[in-house]
This record gives C-alpha cells, sequence and structure tokens, in this order.
C-alpha cells in the first residue's frame, strides 16, 4: 500500500482539463474536487454554478452542497 488516491484520498484534489467549465461545457463533478466560483459542475445530469470558491476538495453531492458553494442552473 502506498500514497495512492484509492488508498488515500483525502491528500488528494481531483482536476479536470477536459472541460472549460463554461455553463456550455461543465466540468463532470466527482468526489474530492474543489470549486471554484464562477464555473459550472455537472452531476447526475444536473448542471450547477459554483457562487464560492470551497479552497479545499469536496467530498458531498453538488445537491447537498446547493446554497453553500452552488447553486442548480
Amino acid at each position: 500500500m502506498g500514497w495512492e488516491p484509492e488508498n488515500v484520498p483525502a491528500i488528494w484534489e481531483r482536476v479536470c482539463e477536459e472541460h472549460s467549465g463554461a455553463e456550455d461545457d461543465p466540468i463532470p463533478y466527482k468526489s474530492g474536487m474543489a470549486l471554484v466560483a464562477g464555473l459550472y459542475y455537472e452531476e447526475d445530469g444536473t448542471v450547477y454554478r459554483c457562487i464560492r470558491d470551497s479552497g479545499n476538495p469536496v467530498y458531498s453531492p453538488l445537491a447537498e452542497l446547493e446554497g453553500l458553494y452552488v447553486e442548480m442552473i
């Protein structure tokens, strides 16, 4: 066992370089991402706009973060 993400996910942050985070190209959200204000994220077919930087990776579904970090579009 080493320091791979599957062994110690709390020290890793997911990054997506394939999507711009624009409304028409939202970032597919996965647990362990830090959210950036102004970018759009998609989870389970729903698009959310980030209203506040999380600063650190978050692990909850976006629906549970609504009003705190994101708003549904």
